[in-house]
């Protein structure tokens, strides 16, 4: 059984090089490494257009109204910090299942960023009181209240 750069090379397309690649890869890395700045710059842009795309797609999800506009925001940058942390630990082996991870990091982000909603009053609600009033009597008051 053939492994890692044996098994790779032994399914190349035909007339394929190798050697080729890699150097074309190192190339690339020069490049990169010459003019940090570009690239540096390069990966700032990325990072704000995939930022974008979360976040039209969160706000889309709240609605567009425009009182969401910073929570959407807000949102977006969480998710690419998230994934971006996740990252960072995967490459250094400090992760053994990412994506449950990055899901856990969502599941934060969810309950930093969801909408805080107040209990409908057609929901069932439990209230304790201490009264000395005869039960029989007070039960119906409290009806009355609520409806």
């Amino acid at each position: 059984m053939l492994v890692g750069r044996d098994a790779l090379a032994a399914e190349q397309l035909p007339g394929h090089d190798d050697a080729l690649e890699v150097e074309r890869a190192q190339r690339q890395l020069q490049a990169i490494a010459r003019d940090s700045d570009h690239a540096i710059t390069r990966e700032i842009a990325s990072a704000r257009r995939c930022q974008r795309v979360f976040f039209d797609f969160i706000h889309a999800w709240m609605g567009w109204e425009p009182e969401t506009e910073l929570r959407a925001e807000l949102m977006a940058a969480a998710v690419i910090t998230a994934h971006d942390h996740v990252l960072r630990r995967w490459l250094r082996g400090l992760s053994h299942d990412a994506e449950a991870e990055f899901d856990a990091a969502i599941d934060q982000i969810m309950e930093l960023y969801a909408e805080r909603r107040q209990p409908s009053y057609n929901s069932d609600q439990i209230v304790v009181l201490r009264t000395g009033q005869d039960l029989e009597r007070l039960v119906p008051k409290l009806r009355r209240l609520l409806d």
